[in-house]
């Protein structure tokens, strides 16, 4: 090896550790950055501005100021003072993932974050009322609380509906019959389930009283790129199989659906059909003994998806 080659090599190690260098400053400032801003109480990266603070400066999230009087780290009065060179700071850190307890691992900045943690595998997502519990639970632990806590049973073919049973008033002769239930309360059945597709779906039913409304959708255990990749059919029918109300649209995500009627009411997803329109599709049956006349009113749906046809 000549003269020349031996400083390009030594040249090219000086270039070397000096990329090194250059990699792990950065890092050790982050790591030093994300400890300064860090609550001392939760041990998060606060979000949400304006940060509290002590008044000597020391900070701690929103949450956890609600709960002391004191600063955790300096046991100074806290008062209504603010930090906001924590405020600049937040942004230039990298945080953890809101599901980090549940076992993700992911840390980044916020605006990269966000976009994430919608996709997050480990997410929560509420279990949706008034069919479920509306309690938090892991997304790949839906399925398994669903069926454990009786939010869901299985889907048969054809699904009946019960509306009521010895509350309509009829003698079981005359044209001219009632209200085949309490049109003034809302009804709302558990969820039915069925495997598809290598997917969980989730078959809604429900009776909103202020509108007379019945509302069904169904919806997928995933994100919503998965829901998008599905058509939901819907179809209401009559036990002799000559009348059939059908409905054809998108699957919703189960942590895109709706939180009230009204939002439900107003989603591409969902098949609303007014009681006047599903009166004369009711099944009307017999279920008193001897003289005392009773009856059970019912109605019946089949349901099935799709894979949505791609361009």
């Amino acid at each position: 090896m000549d003269e020349n080659q031996e400083r390009q090599l030594e040249s090219h190690g000086r270039m070397t550790l000096g990329r090194i260098l250059m990699e792990e400053q950065p890092s050790q400032l982050q790591t030093e950055l994300e400890t300064v801003v860090e609550c001392p109480v939760c041990y998060n990266i606060p979000r949400d501005l304006p940060i509290p603070c002590c008044p000597a400066g020391h900070i701690m999230c929103k949450t956890c100021r609600g709960r002391v009087l004191h600063c955790p780290t300096c046991r100074r009065q806290l008062e209504d003072n603010t930090s906001s060179l924590a405020a600049d700071l937040i942004e230039k850190v990298q945080h953890k993932c809101l599901y980090w307890d549940f076992g993700c691992t992911h840390k980044d900045f916020l605006r990269s974050l966000v976009r994430h943690e919608d996709r997050c595998l480990d997410r929560t997502v509420q279990c949706p009322g008034p069919n479920g519990c509306e309690e938090k639970v892991q997304l790949k632990e839906f399925h398994r609380h669903a069926v454990r806590n009786t939010c869901s049973v299985e889907m048969k073919k054809r699904t009946k509906f019960n509306l009521s049973k010895g509350w309509m008033q009829w003698d079981g002769l005359t044209l001219k019959k009632g209200q085949e239930f309490n049109l003034r309360e809302d009804l709302a059945w558990s969820f039915f389930h069925f495997s598809k597709f290598e997917q969980q779906f989730y078959f809604s039913a429900q009776y909103f009283a202020a509108e007379e409304l019945f509302l069904f959708y169904v919806m997928v255990v995933a994100g919503i790129e998965t829901a998008e990749e599905f058509t939901a059919t819907i179809a209401i029918v009559n036990t002799d199989d000559d009348i059939k109300i059908t409905f054809e649209g998108p699957v919703i995500a189960i942590d895109k659906v709706p939180r009230s009627e009204e939002e439900l009411m107003n989603s591409h997803s969902c098949f609303s059909v007014h009681y006047r329109s599903i009166r004369n599709m009711l099944s009307i049956t017999e279920v008193g003994e001897n003289r005392n006349v009773s009856w059970s009113v019912d109605f019946e749906t089949e349901v099935d998806v799709s894979q949505v046809m791609q361009l």
